[in-house]
């Protein structure tokens, strides 16, 4: 099967408690054990059943079994995460990512979400392959005007989006929203191969 995106509603079981755990615990800034970066709002080691749950579900949506090599929440707020690549990929880590929106209904903007993207320019829209295209990535990841949109996942309660880790991708809006740990982005994020 070649995936672009696929989105799936009522993910988890019960999302309120993993959202409610993440509350609790707290995020923080933590540094990725796969590319060394610094990431700020990170909430490490969510409590295995739901690592689990997200596993059997990726398992039978991907008709595959689905080992999870890294799973977190995140948080994003308006003017706190400054971002270094809107527009990237990750596939340091992973051959898919699943990402989880933990905001509750009527608490998030119409417009969030995750969108995929395509450069204008010379049509690049997964991992660069030769240091041109690197360089093209580079000059251009943080201008939206350079790319267009080839897909997108709006944002609503318990909803996920699932895609190839090499395609070109960005959280929306850009930046997060809110202003603090209630009112901003959450994701549970889960980067798994098959």
């Amino acid at each position: 099967m070649k995936l672009h995106h696929l989105v799936v509603d009522d993910f988890f079981e019960n999302p309120m408690e993993l959202r409610l755990w993440a509350l609790a615990k707290g995020f923080r800034d933590e540094q990725s054990p796969v590319d060394g970066y610094d990431y700020r709002g990170v909430c490490k080691d969510p409590p295995w059943v739901f690592k689990n749950e997200a596993e059997i579900r990726l398992s039978y949506l991907m008709r595959s079994p689905a080992e999870i090599k890294l799973a977190f929440l995140r948080l994003a707020m308006e003017g706190v995460n400054p971002t270094r690549r809107l527009i990237h990929l990750d596939p340091m880590y992973s051959t898919y990512l699943c990402t989880v929106y933990l905001n509750p209904p009527g608490e998030f903007p119409i417009y969030s979400g995750t969108s995929m993207f395509r450069h204008l320019e010379t049509g690049l829209e997964i991992t660069p392959s030769c240091q041109e295209e690197i360089d093209t990535w580079d000059k251009d990841c943080n201008d939206l005007n350079a790319w267009q949109e080839t897909g997108k996942s709006v944002q609503e309660w318990n909803r996920a989006v699932i895609l190839p880790t090499y395609h070109y991708h960005a959280a929306m809006p850009p930046g997060g929203f809110g202003y603090d740990p209630e009112s901003g982005r959450m994701v549970f994020v889960a980067f798994f191969n098959i």
